[in-house]
């Protein structure tokens, strides 16, 4: 078994020299919302952190087509009060709101393909719903934040940016992010990836039930 102590790294900008950041992070939607919005409360930190990821460790950055659903049913959600008064709009349900809401879906989407963002998509078989099952029980993870967790396991990563704490409660990766509720970083111990990390997670989810 390895470390079972959570792992947070504070991105704020008085601690960037203070982490270790990994070859590659996994991108959660919030972390991409915070991005796009550029009026977001922690856009400035999301964004310095991604600039000296990739500029001084040449981190490669990835996300998954479950985090571009999301990032589509967030835009729908929070678009409307912003452009229902300029273009007539009565209702979510108005066919024009829905093509404000792919165009500016296929404009975000396009630039992450154009940014060099990798994709991933793992192979969704047995083992990949009954890991998802498993971390979502033991963690505590909503459905849709334990398919984050098992995406990137299941690619080979264990590192994730995200503006929320949920992931926090995952023993077995690194998460990074710029809420001030999670800063007590100074203890964390940087995990490496490895392949023993989802037979911990099945080992620990079958002594659960034993």
């Amino acid at each position: 078994m390895g470390n079972n102590s959570p792992s947070f790294f504070s991105i704020r900008e008085n601690n960037l020299d203070n982490i270790t950041i990994p070859e590659s992070i996994y991108l959660d939607t919030s972390f991409i919302y915070e991005i796009y919005h550029p009026n977001s409360r922690y856009n400035n930190d999301c964004i310095n952190f991604m600039e000296k990821a990739i500029t001084e460790n040449n981190t490669l950055f990835s996300v998954s087509q479950h985090v571009m659903a999301e990032l589509e049913h967030i835009l729908h959600n929070n678009l409307y009060e912003v452009v229902k008064g300029n273009n007539n709009i009565n209702n979510k349900e108005d066919i024009n709101y829905r093509k404000i809401v792919d165009q500016e879906y296929k404009r975000i989407s396009n630039a992450l393909y154009k940014s060099g963002i990798c994709f991933i998509e793992p192979l969704q078989d047995q083992e990949y719903s009954d890991l998802r099952h498993a971390i979502g029980t033991l963690y505590g993870l909503g459905s849709y934040d334990s398919i984050h967790v098992t995406s990137m396991l299941v690619s080979g990563e264990n590192s994730i940016a995200a503006v929320d704490g949920h992931f926090t409660n995952v023993p077995h990766i690194n998460s990074y992010g710029p809420s001030w509720g999670y800063q007590n970083d100074q203890n964390s111990t940087f995990k490496e990836y490895s392949d023993e990390i989802i037979d911990d997670i099945f080992d620990e989810y079958d002594s659960l039930n034993s």
